[in-house]
């Protein structure tokens, strides 16, 4: 677990990274291989609007979504289709190549699962005087391990880089006092997706809404949570974790 990320290091590998260089975003050595929901999306969204990277790749910012069943070669055809391209041009790589041809350009390949998906982007190039970074989010550590150049592995975010994510996607002035604002801190537990969700509760409920809206949500699962137990409670019986020995 990481106890500090401000996505400046995030930041720099893509920075420096030179043409061709194929990074991958996926989960820490301490969360489990199929990690979901702890924001690689979100953090890879973040990095994909931040100004020093798109100066950079001031050529283009592409976001191609995967998931289980697309296969790399059906959003391959569809990227080059999006950018004039004929899908069924017999070698759609070398076409995409000298589309890119001397440009900065960055591929974004979000929530990557099988390797041909990646292959299917990782002869594209961006010839002499360009620059092709592909960045890919995935919850496989080992498909990270075997296919990317760089890995960069997303943990559970610090109190400060938690709170710097809720104002940023809140938008605005943010306006929670300290109390309501470490409630909120808690009850995302770092967890990038989490604090992006609740962001969007701030921009329309007010921090101190949101918080009211949330201790609301939590009371009603207690209280069902309870009402279960007691419907599956034998009549005339005490139930066994209350037994006295």
């Amino acid at each position: 677990m990481r106890q500090e990320l401000e996505f400046a290091r995030e930041r720099a590998v893509l920075l420096q990274a030179t043409s061709g260089t194929t990074v991958a975003l996926t989960s820490s050595d301490s969360a489990s291989n199929e990690s979901a929901g702890i924001g690689k999306t979100t953090l890879a969204k973040v990095l994909c609007h931040d100004a020093e990277v798109r100066s950079l790749f001031a050529d283009g910012v592409h976001w191609l979504s995967f998931g289980r069943e697309r296969t790399g070669r059906e959003v391959l055809e569809g990227f080059a289709k999006m950018l004039g391209l004929q899908p069924s041009a017999e070698n759609l790589e070398t076409a995409l190549s000298e589309r890119f041809d001397g440009c900065r350009v960055l591929l974004v390949l979000d929530d990557v699962w099988m390797a041909e998906q990646v292959d299917a982007f990782k002869l594209i190039a961006a010839g002499s005087g360009g620059n092709l970074v592909r960045l890919f989010t995935t919850r496989s550590k080992a498909l990270a391990a075997s296919h990317a150049s760089i890995r960069m592995q997303l943990g559970q975010l610090s109190d400060d880089t938690s709170l710097r994510m809720l104002k940023r996607f809140a938008g605005g002035v943010w306006r929670g006092n300290t109390a309501d604002t470490n409630a909120l801190i808690r009850a995302c537990r770092g967890n990038a997706a989490m604090l992006r969700s609740v962001a969007g509760l701030c921009a329309k409920r007010g921090v101190k809404g949101t918080v009211q809206h949330l201790n609301t949500c939590q009371a009603g699962q207690q209280q069902r949570r309870e009402v279960g137990g007691s419907a599956q409670k034998p009549r005339g019986q005490t139930p066994k974790s209350r037994l006295v020995k």
